[in-house]
């Protein structure tokens, strides 16, 4: 990093992969905090650059921009640690549970594209018209109990 030496919006977007407007919109936000100088140069600490990375990690997974606000915003609406404690857990378990749902929907999606696959590629080389007029004995239209997905292809 700069050997932590503060760096400027370019820097730091050059080191998160992120741009400078959203840099500059995630600082209107309050989810990253820059000093400014007298003639109003954002300086940022190297650890903005993992704070950056995080919040667009988040943003990645459709985790709303106004939840990774109130995650760096939180603490600092509380007079105790005890108080900002128990806000800050109700949000991350709240986080925890839709990750996991969310987790649960993605694993079931890729074991149907898994099983869907194997349908697939049971078909290289066929030369049969890809349809059941086609080829009645397709496995992806005879095979029972196939994935979802094989019936969103074969219809």
């Amino acid at each position: 990093m700069e050997n932590n030496r503060s760096i400027k919006i370019g820097r730091l977007a050059a080191l998160s992969g992120l741009s400078e407007r959203t840099l500059r919109h995630y600082e209107k936000l309050g989810i990253i905090a820059p000093h400014r100088t007298e003639g109003g140069t954002r300086l940022y600490h190297p650890d903005n650059v993992v704070v950056a990375m995080t919040a667009q990690k988040m943003r990645d997974l459709n985790i709303p921009v106004e939840r990774i606000q109130a995650i760096a915003t939180t603490r600092k609406n509380f007079q105790t640690g005890d108080k900002a404690s128990a806000a800050m857990v109700d949000l991350l378990e709240t986080m925890v549970d839709e990750l996991g749902e969310q987790m649960s929907k993605v694993m079931d999606l890729q074991n149907d594209i898994i099983q869907t696959l194997r349908l697939v590629r049971r078909c290289k080389g066929c030369k049969n018209a890809p349809s059941p007029e086609g080829c009645p004995q397709c496995p992806m239209g005879t095979t029972p109990d196939r994935p979802p997905l094989a019936a969103v292809i074969w219809q």
